[in-house]
């Protein structure tokens, strides 16, 4: 008897933790669905956003820049911003994000506009925690597709450009002429 009283001792002790994991696992969940519909980082940051000022009021904006800081995004009030971000805050949690090889890729930094409790803290440690492999590839995704129109653009310019004069070429003209016309 004395042994089971311990026990429900220490299940009233964790049940905080309990109910914490428990919220956390329901919230991978629902950003795992929505990951799978939306698909954009934009979107998914914005499913975060949205989940965690849920359960923490005070989160003011989250921040993830790159490994080398050569790009970063933020949400906030459910806005999303592409470099040239605000990085400073006053009060922060800083996580960082791993691709799928366990390899870091980047930083997410979670601003908030006063201090938390512990169980806050406790709760968003926890949710970034399990969210960095997701957001990593996620910006990892993302920093590809930024690449990948990044060098694009340069593929047209060169394909429009004479590369001795350095002036429009005649598939300039036809390209031109074909929004004109």
């Amino acid at each position: 008897l004395k042994n089971l009283d311990c026990g429900l001792y220490l299940i009233d002790d964790y049940m905080d933790d309990i109910f914490l994991l428990d919220q956390i696992d329901k919230i991978i969940n629902k950003i795992f669905k929505e990951a799978i519909i939306l698909s954009t980082f934009e979107n998914i940051l914005k499913s975060i956003y949205s989940c965690a000022k849920g359960h923490v009021q005070k989160i003011e904006k989250i921040v993830i820049t790159d490994i080398d800081d050569k790009f970063s995004f933020m949400i906030e009030n459910y806005n999303f911003f592409r470099n040239n971000v605000k990085k400073d805050c006053e009060f922060s949690l800083k996580k960082e994000l791993f691709d799928e090889l366990d390899k870091k890729i980047g930083n997410i930094k979670i601003c908030y506009n006063s201090e938390l409790e512990n169980k806050e803290i406790l709760f968003l440690e926890t949710l970034f925690k399990k969210l960095s492999n997701i957001l990593g590839v996620a910006l990892k995704k993302e920093l590809t597709l930024i690449k990948l129109k990044e060098k694009g653009k340069k593929l047209y310019e060169k394909s429009i450009t004479d590369p001795l004069t350095k002036l429009h070429n005649r598939g300039f003209l036809m390209d031109f002429l074909k929004t004109k016309l």
